[in-house]
């Protein structure tokens, strides 16, 4: 997905906000706090990180990364098991993360490769003009 002209930039972005998020060490449920607990939040935030990507792009072809997301019943078990808010502080986080993403790199829906004469071209002769006038 990060190649794609049509949604590689915000999904660059996002995905390297998210893997800070997971590897933060002060999040919602730190592991020194709480051992292997504190990964259930990590886990939580990277599954609905992707099932939210695999919906905003759903013409993006990830047959190739044979990941799918978990079900909605197995989320539903994790939402069960983590603390009151948590889980939708970390659907919050994704959300918003997308959108801002989105809005910071966005408009590349339907892009397309340019054409060579729309490609910028250097003024070579301005500049030897510019120096020579400047006596440089």
């Amino acid at each position: 997905m990060t190649k794609s002209r049509v949604c590689g930039r915000v999904v660059t972005f996002a995905t390297g906000q998210a893997l800070i998020c997971v590897f933060d060490e002060d999040d919602l449920l730190p592991e020194r706090d709480f051992g292997i607990i504190g990964l259930l939040d990590d886990a939580y935030l990277a599954h609905i990180y992707a099932g939210a990507l695999s919906r905003m792009y759903p013409q993006a072809d990830i047959s190739g990364v044979g990941y799918q997301p978990p079900d909605e019943r197995t989320l539903n078990v994790v939402r069960s098991l983590l603390p009151a808010g948590v889980a939708s502080a970390l659907e919050r986080t994704v959300d918003n993360l997308l959108l801002v993403a989105s809005s910071l790199f966005g408009g590349g829906a339907g892009a397309e490769e340019h054409p060579t004469e729309s490609a910028p071209s250097l003024q070579v002769s301005k500049a030897i003009q510019t120096m020579r006038a400047a006596g440089i």
